[in-house]
């Protein structure tokens, strides 16, 4: 007896940290490159599943749900691990590995924390209230603020997610959860709550202007009212309202609907690129590095490659297909239809009939998400990509439990393995990307670095060099004396450049290649990225272990979009030195 109250207070606490993770994750905010909401998510995640196998383990059993959405989505994990594991970009591909990660996650925790017969009402309220915060401050930011609250105005809005596609697919996936709460709200002032709520997510779409999101939206509505509709008639009509309400605004909207982005000219060449490498892709998380082989020249002249990046293909079943071929895309499709085909199993049990209602929404919110995703990537988006698998898990939540044969003489070493497991991941997803940022944001580079005296430090340099003129390492210091004054004084820089060239000249050896690297950096400063990338190329044909010139070599290639030799210098950085920041940083910020 004690032990079941034990397990019931756990699961109580379960419940109440995943309620809480659901009301932060909206509210909490995201831009790129520092994930804050990304990082809460993945931290949340972790502690929720510690939480329950530890609960699960004090009762001596432990039970998942029965679902066929078990075995595909655990074989789509083990292939995402094989191409993570088999890539030659083993960095890029990592990033793609955690999101499917957290997609994994998210699916087990939402199918398996609910005890058997337990409402997931209190976590889609919690949700749709931290939602709701957010909804408004994105709406404010529209109009620039609202009373005593300033923001900056935008006209496409993005709350606190960093992007309006990302926001739109929330606000898509929210949607059909609020109307789930008029419904099942027994009292009118709840009612009035929710549709007030219902309104603010709607206008807030509205001003996302995200045309995907817009389709996502129809489409989710659609299934919807035409699952609760009874009668032949009844849905006819509905039909001809929303076709002509549609319609209408199709028209009041035509400007963003014909809104030019080359999305066809993208996905022709993301099939050009698939018919290259058509089984396994060209590998998990690098379709932006593999891309511009493929760009045609059409699509250059919209985008040219040197100010523009082109790192998704703008519809995440084409970056699937792309990224993991034939083999990878139909995994991802078989998910998707073992989703439907259960949808359809729980419709004609009539065990499952007093809960097909909030089954019905689930279908409606997973479509609509869905079909967004047919003509944009917000799935990229990990937390875009969290929320359609919670509902995966959601909905499976409802299917009967199975036992997992559980060795009590193991389970210590169990314990041990996954804690090793959580720590090894919460390490490299969160911990070591943060400090790779805050690394990056603090550091300064030698061309930014205040010497005190330098004058002073320059003359007394200048008189060694005139009684020793063929000294390397006194020209390279006076180079670097007035490296250090041409963000500030315009004519150190021919200076820098003469006594750095001369200290190559005289020895070419000198600091490892460090002139030729020290040259390449002015270079790159004042805009010249030819002559950057020559001189970071000597400093490594000197010096092949040199990391700073591999490092700058790769970030010159990166303002080029030239991402593929940008990524293989990044990589070989990494190979000298595994735990260098800078990197990590920098295959994060060409993803996104």
């Amino acid at each position: 007896m004690k032990e079941y109250i034990s397990s019931n207070r756990l699961t109580k606490a379960i419940i109440f940290i995943t309620s809480l993770l659901l009301f932060l994750i909206p509210i909490i905010p995201d831009e790129k490159i520092t994930r804050w909401k990304l990082w809460a998510l993945e931290t949340g995640l972790f502690i929720i599943f510690i939480f329950w196998f530890f609960t699960k383990s004090a009762t001596g059993k432990i039970f998942i749900k029965n679902t066929e959405l078990n075995k595909s989505i655990i074989i789509w994990l083990f292939f995402s691990a094989g191409l993570y594991l088999t890539s030659s970009n083993l960095h890029i591909a990592e990033l793609e590995m955690y999101r499917v990660i957290v997609c994994f996650l998210s699916f087990f925790i939402f199918a398996n924390i609910l005890p058997k017969n337990f409402s997931p009402e209190i976590l889609i309220r919690f949700w749709l209230i931290g939602g709701f915060v957010s909804v408004i401050y994105g709406i404010i930011t529209h109009y620039g603020g609202f009373w005593f609250i300033m923001t900056p105005k935008v006209d496409r809005i993005f709350s606190t997610f960093g992007n309006p596609i990302f926001f739109a697919a929330f606000i898509v996936v929210s949607i059909p959860f609020i109307l789930y709460e008029i419904i099942i709200s027994k009292y009118t002032a709840a009612k009035i709550l929710w549709i007030i709520i219902l309104l603010t997510f709607l206008i807030a779409l509205f001003f996302t202007k995200s045309r995907a999101a817009w389709l996502g939206f129809g489409v989710s509505s659609l299934i919807l009212i035409f699952n609760f509709l009874k009668s032949k008639r009844q849905r006819v009509i509905f039909l001809l309202i929303f076709a002509l309400t549609a319609t209408g605004f199709i028209y009041k909207t035509k400007n963003i609907w014909l809104r030019q982005q080359a999305h066809l000219l993208i996905w022709r060449d993301s099939l050009k690129m698939v018919s290259h490498n058509p089984f396994l892709g060209v590998g998990l998380g690098t379709f932006h590095i593999n891309f511009p082989n493929y760009a045609s020249d059409e699509l250059k002249k919209i985008w040219p490659q040197m100010q523009n990046i082109v790192n998704d293909a703008h519809s995440e079943f084409v970056q699937i297909l792309a990224e993991t071929g034939i083999i990878g895309f139909g995994i991802f499709l078989w998910i998707i239809a073992i989703y439907f085909i259960q949808y359809r199993k729980f419709s004609m049990n009539a065990y499952y009939k007093d809960k097909m209602f909030l089954q019905k929404i689930c279908l409606a919110s997973v479509s609509g998400i869905l079909v967004q995703n047919i003509f944009s990537v917000d799935m990229r988006f990990t937390i875009s990509s969290f929320y359609l698998f919670m509902i995966f898990g959601i909905s499976s939540s409802s299917a009967d439990d199975c036992e997992i044969k559980y060795i009590n003489s193991r389970k210590t070493l169990t314990t041990l393995i996954l804690l090793f497991c959580i720590i090894f991941l919460e390490y490299n997803m969160v911990i070591k990307q943060y400090r790779s940022w805050k690394m990056v944001f603090k550091n300064k580079d030698f061309l930014s670095t205040k010497i005190l005296d330098s004058d002073k430090h320059k003359k007394a340099i200048q008189s060694m060099i005139n009684s020793n003129p063929t000294d390397a390492r006194l020209y390279f210091k006076l180079g670097y004396l007035w490296a250090n004054e041409i963000k500030e004084n315009k004519e150190a820089i021919p200076k820098a450049i003469e006594n750095f060239k001369k200290a190559a000249e005289i020895d070419p050896n000198i600091e490892n290649g460090g002139a030729y690297n020290n040259l390449g950096n002015i270079f790159f400063t004042i805009g010249n990225r030819a002559m950057a990338k020559e001189n970071y190329k000597k400093a490594i044909n000197i010096n092949s272990n040199l990391i700073d010139a591999h490092l700058n070599l790769g970030i010159t290639y990166y303002y080029e979009g030239k991402l593929k030799e940008s990524v293989t210098e990044f990589e070989k950085v990494l190979k000298l030195d595994p735990k260098n920041l800078q990197a990590v940083y920098m295959l994060k910020k060409m993803r996104e």
